[in-house]
């Protein structure tokens, strides 16, 4: 799951569709979802992608895609 917010010294907002988001508790709520590839099948498309990764086979987390 991921949150994003500006800093306090930003004067920018979040410009997404919200058309056809949830109401959860009072607020609105959307979604998406997406994968990259595991960082052995994949080069530099996700540099973050591969720092998860590695962080998470790290901490012995494992799939049956990176076995």
């Amino acid at each position: 799951m991921q949150f994003e917010g500006f800093l306090p010294q930003v004067n920018e907002i979040y410009r997404y569709d919200f058309s056809n988001a949830r109401e959860i508790g009072g607020l609105r709520w959307r979604s998406n979802a997406f994968a990259y590839r595991t960082p052995e099948r994949q080069s530099t498309e996700a540099p973050e992608a591969t720092a998860m990764h590695n962080w998470l086979r790290a901490g012995g987390y494992t799939s049956s895609l990176s076995r």
